[in-house]
């Protein structure tokens, strides 16, 4: 079992974005940057080799306390909310998965099973846990 925390404000994946230059169109990646940082962060926590057997994962992403969460004194009225807004869980779950190809899991259809998670915390951070499932097919399949 593998256990990864990225310090930050979640962010989903966003959509390509694509330039003219002539009559060529060139393709590129918005989030390239951000993902080549979360990479280096969690240089001392990744694997040493590729996992290349069916995974589970759970992934937990917490965004910081809106306004509204406080009393008028400060205090936080509960200590943990669940977050039903923007941005969609899918598209966190896909920038994540997409970071981490070919970092820790050959590929992320890996993934056999996933569940994940939008909270508020003081603290705000993505958590995955990660879990390699062995069964007889794994064995077979190779």
């Amino acid at each position: 079992m593998y256990s990864l925390t990225i310090l930050g404000i979640p962010t989903p994946q966003k959509r390509p974005r694509f330039a003219r230059m002539g009559r060529y169109v060139k393709t590129y990646d918005t989030n390239k940057s951000l993902k080549e940082g979360i990479i280096e962060s969690l240089a001392t926590q990744l694997p040493k080799d590729l996992i290349t057997t069916p995974l589970k994962v759970k992934v937990c992403f917490y965004f910081p306390h809106i306004k509204s969460h406080y009393k008028s004194n400060g205090a936080l009225k509960d200590k943990l909310f669940y977050k039903d807004t923007k941005p969609d869980i899918d598209n966190l779950v896909k920038f994540i998965f997409d970071t981490l190809n070919g970092v820790i899991w050959r590929d992320d259809a890996l993934i056999v099973s996933l569940e994940a998670s939008k909270r508020f915390d003081d603290r705000p951070r993505t958590e995955l846990y990660i879990e390699e499932i062995e069964d007889d097919n794994t064995k077979t399949r190779s």
